[in-house]
């Protein structure tokens, strides 16, 4: 807003959600009572949360801001960052965003507390790929994340894309998967695990040559993949996996 009113292409440069300050980058982002929201529903890196928020000024406040938080949360910190952007860019076009506030928190309380669950790193000699896809019904429109991680832990490069037209959480995920390995084949010669949290997604990719369903293609391609670089690909969820050697 504020670049469109030096150039003329606005009467104001104020923020158009909350007419508070100048709407530059680092208040659309982080000082942005809409943004601010999400930060604080987030903790996003704990503590750093609210320093992040408290510090967004100046041209390069993110990548001062990246040099702040932990390198395994860079990725995190990155999707944060792509959500404030499209939940504000929604709001600007009219459309309906549901309120951080009114998510339900998909907790039983009767249920015992659950057991932590940490990243593991893979074994010396592999990388660990970690994909995700989420799916919006009331838009048909999803997001996948990746994140390749050598023996130590370190992260190789993390990645988020927007899915303009999705048909559902599956075909989310399975993107999520092809989309990750496929980028994970151009920074690594090694062999891959590929953990993800969908035990269908698991179950139909060790069973593509039988698949007939929408999102079968999918795996198909995935699987050709990394045929094609004579690697080997493990994919997990939570203790399951299917392995395939490529010769």
């Amino acid at each position: 807003m504020e670049n469109k009113n030096k150039r003329k292409l606005e009467a104001s440069g104020t923020c158009g959600i909350c007419g508070v300050e100048a709407e530059d980058v680092a208040h659309a982002l982080c000082r942005c009572p809409q943004a601010k929201k999400l930060w604080d529903a987030m903790q996003v890196v704990g503590k750093g949360a609210k320093d992040i928020v408290e510090n967004c000024t100046g041209a390069d406040w993110i990548l001062d801001q990246l040099k702040i938080v932990p390198r395994e949360e860079h990725a995190m910190f990155l999707m944060v960052l792509w959500r404030i952007w499209y939940v504000r860019n929604e709001i600007t076009h009219g459309k309906h965003i549901v309120q951080y506030s009114r998510m339900p928190k998909m907790k039983d309380p009767s249920a015992s507390t659950p057991a932590i669950l940490r990243w593991e790193k893979p074994n010396q000699g592999w990388m660990k790929l970690n994909v995700d896809g989420s799916f919006d019904a009331s838009s048909g429109k999803g997001c996948i994340s990746a994140v390749l991680r050598n023996s130590q832990g370190e992260v190789i490069f993390s990645a988020c894309g927007f899915l303009d037209r999705c048909s559902g959480p599956l075909e989310a995920e399975l993107l999520a998967c092809k989309e990750g390995i496929n980028m994970a084949l151009q920074w690594t010669l090694l062999p891959i695990v590929v953990e993800l949290d969908c035990s269908v997604a698991v179950k139909l990719i060790s069973s593509v040559s039988k698949g007939r369903s929408e999102v079968a293609f999918i795996v198909r391609d995935r699987s050709g993949v990394y045929r094609q670089r004579h690697q080997t690909v493990d994919v997990w969820e939570q203790g399951d996996y299917y392995q395939e050697d490529t010769p």
